[in-house]
């Protein structure tokens, strides 16, 4: 052995590797690269182009010493080092290095999202029948055949998002989400839509439709070739949810395309309706091609509005009632922050196991994204009441600061809901109306 080299034992399975106190020799130099076991067993050469690590430098196995005194080593920064000396010279500031500007690759490595539902995308014109939900299986007894597999679902159980007041975007335009369910896009996305209004093809060879969008030229032609692709016959019966234009704007459309389908809803309060109405009650049953769906009344929203329950899958149309990712907005004219919470109390009542909402994805299990709802919004009322013993009485004021995290530009849509919370906790008798200009609102 040469004097000044000493040999050190290597990974097991590879030849003993050497190191000289001081310039390495040829000879060591011409050593192969160590290989490190990765966690799966397999090797990271130093130098490959997988290696997390320089080629210059060797990570040793983890829990041995060297390996704690090289991550203590690392930690240190060299008061002398080359860069910071340049940067100091040159006048500019220090350059900071934090986890959101890190590289993928090196000691701070990226994980993969598991967030996303989709199991495939979906291109305007391709067939709907290439996409699945993973939130949406077929019911236990359904036929699950002509559905595609989903991706496969990690079977831990994740810890659902935050509530939020509005939507999140990000839907393909089509998906058949089970043996029985197809949704088409209303392609009406927007800062109050999301990703646009979600219209519902439910039943077999001749479906129902629920829901009709806002009417957009591009809504019409996508929901025929979904009719063509799926080999689904004409819409046999048209059920609304409720009045709001992004959810009834494209019946003309639809009695135009199918002349002598029938549309119904919930009547109460509509001064004009585009064509005309059959009455939907509470509590009455259609039959569909293979599908029965319960009609409830669920006002809060709007004073018309109606869930439907479709009893073959333990699933809920809950249109603007419930929604994917977000809280639905509750109009002062037509809508009731009382009667919505009413609503949501309704619905607990039935075996509902899924949920199809009126905007964004599906959400399964039911139950707690109805007691989250409902959660939220007796957490508002406890927001709301903490400002107005801060001293803040307008509107204006209340809502920055219960909406203090939201973008100023959101604030006008955050009134509506602030003032709907104000009402609700008036006739409660826990707030009392100071008349003026402006109104303002005092602890009771």
């Amino acid at each position: 052995m040469k004097r000044g080299v000493r040999s050190i034992p290597g990974p097991r399975g590879s030849a003993s590797g050497s190191r000289r106190t001081g310039r390495p020799s040829s000879a060591v130099r011409a050593r192969s690269p160590p290989s490190w076991p990765r966690r799966d067993g397999s090797p990271i050469c130093r130098g490959s182009p997988t290696s997390p690590t320089s080629s210059r430098r060797r990570r040793a196995p983890s829990g041995s010493p060297r390996a704690s005194s090289s991550a203590r080593s690392r930690r240190r920064r060299r008061p002398g080092s080359s860069s910071k000396r340049r940067r100091r010279a040159s006048g500019s500031p220090p350059r900071r290095r934090t986890r959101a500007s890190a590289p993928a690759s090196g000691r701070w490595r990226s994980r993969p999202s598991t967030a996303c539902a989709i199991s495939a995308s979906s291109s305007r014109g391709a067939p709907s029948g290439t996409i699945t939900e993973r939130a949406a299986r077929a019911s236990t007894g359904s036929s699950t055949a002509s559905t595609p597999a989903a991706t496969t679902a990690s079977p831990r159980r994740r810890r659902p998002p935050p509530m939020s007041d509005f939507h999140a975007a990000g839907l393909p335009e089509t998906a058949r989400l089970t043996a029985r369910v197809r949704r088409v896009l209303g392609l009406n996305p927007g800062l109050m839509t999301g990703p646009g209004t979600n219209t519902y093809l439910v039943g077999e060879r001749r479906p129902l439709l629920l829901d009709t969008g806002a009417g957009l030229p591009g809504y019409l032609p996508l929901l025929t070739s979904v009719l063509a692709t799926e080999g689904l016959e004409d819409v046999s019966r048209v059920l609304l949810t409720h009045r709001h234009p992004d959810h009834m704007g494209g019946v003309p459309d639809v009695r135009r395309a199918f002349p002598r389908v029938p549309v119904a809803k919930r009547v109460v309060n509509d001064p004009t309706l585009p064509v005309p109405m059959e009455a939907l009650d509470d509590g009455r049953v259609i039959h569909g091609d293979a599908v029965t769906l319960h009609v409830l009344h669920t006002p809060g929203h709007a004073s018309d509005h109606s869930c439907f329950y479709l009893e073959e899958e333990r699933a809920l149309f809950t249109g603007d009632l419930v929604l994917g990712g977000s809280t639905t907005v509750i109009p002062p004219d037509d809508g009731d922050l009382g009667q919505y919470l009413a609503s949501l109390h309704r619905i607990l009542e039935w075996d509902v196991q899924r949920i199809y909402p009126g905007h964004g994805p599906v959400l399964e299990p039911a139950r707690p994204v109805v007691e989250r709802l409902i959660a939220h919004r007796l957490e508002r009322d406890a927001q709301i009441l903490e400002a107005l013993r801060a001293g803040l009485t307008t509107l204006p004021e209340i809502v920055a600061r219960v909406y203090r995290a939201v973008a100023p530009a959101l604030h006008p849509m955050a009134r509506l809901s602030v003032m709907s919370h104000l009402v609700k906790l008036e006739r409660d008798g826990r707030i009392r109306r100071e008349a003026g200009e402006p109104v303002r609102f005092h602890p009771a």
